[in-house]
């Protein structure tokens, strides 16, 4: 079976966002695909902790030249709608924006400690530094816990599918994203498409 194809029934099943998790868990690519910003590192962690008091369903860490990006991604229910009938948001989007806003305010706070646990996990990827000149890091885990290294921390929403959106509901939800520090809010076709993609990419090389 495809992945577009497995990954579609899951999508249409009543196992809803548990099964969709497990399902990315195994194939972390589509996440990578869907969510980095640079291809220099690429490392997705599942369920990643912050502290004792969050949890994202997944960490995207990626690299550019200059500086590290750090995307944390939030699944809710492919058979989610997003807003009322009024334009204001459902509870299901006011409780993932809250979980993110949440987690954002526990990251100003808990900055080294962070950096800390993502050093680790560069460690364990034996990851080399990125963005850094050799004199100063030769290794990720040492140049992410270097002040004057710069991490982007950005913020995903996935929910519901396309075809559940009006044109209204997608201009607000653009809108919203625009927003300085506001989570971007992303439907699970933005994955389906990755899955479509691997798909092609496999028939080609097959």
């Amino acid at each position: 079976m495809s992945l577009e194809k497995e990954f579609l029934d899951i999508l249409k099943s009543r196992s809803g966002e548990r099964a969709a998790h497990d399902f990315l868990k195994r194939n972390r690519l589509l996440i990578q695909m869907a969510f980095a910003r640079a291809w220099n590192a690429n490392i997705c962690v599942p369920e990643f902790r912050l502290g004792s008091e969050f949890r994202t369903d997944f960490l995207l860490l990626s690299a550019d030249s200059g500086l590290w990006h750090a995307a944390f991604i939030e699944l809710k229910s492919p058979a989610s709608r997003l807003y009322n009938k009024d334009g204001t948001a459902l509870k299901t989007l006011r409780m993932a924006r809250k979980q993110l806003e949440d987690c954002g305010d526990w990251i100003k706070i808990n900055e080294v400690y962070l950096r800390q646990a993502f050093s680790k996990i560069l460690h364990e990827e034996n990851e080399p530094a990125q963005c850094s000149s050799a004199d100063r890091h030769t290794r990720g885990d040492t140049e992410i816990l270097d002040p004057k290294t710069c991490v982007d921390f950005r913020y995903h929403i996935v929910i519901g599918r396309r075809h559940s959106l009006t044109d209204d509901e997608r201009t607000r939800r653009s809108r919203e994203y625009l927003q300085w520090g506001s989570p971007e809010i992303v439907r699970y076709d933005r994955l389906l498409d990755m899955a479509r993609r691997r798909d092609e990419i496999g028939h080609a090389h097959g």
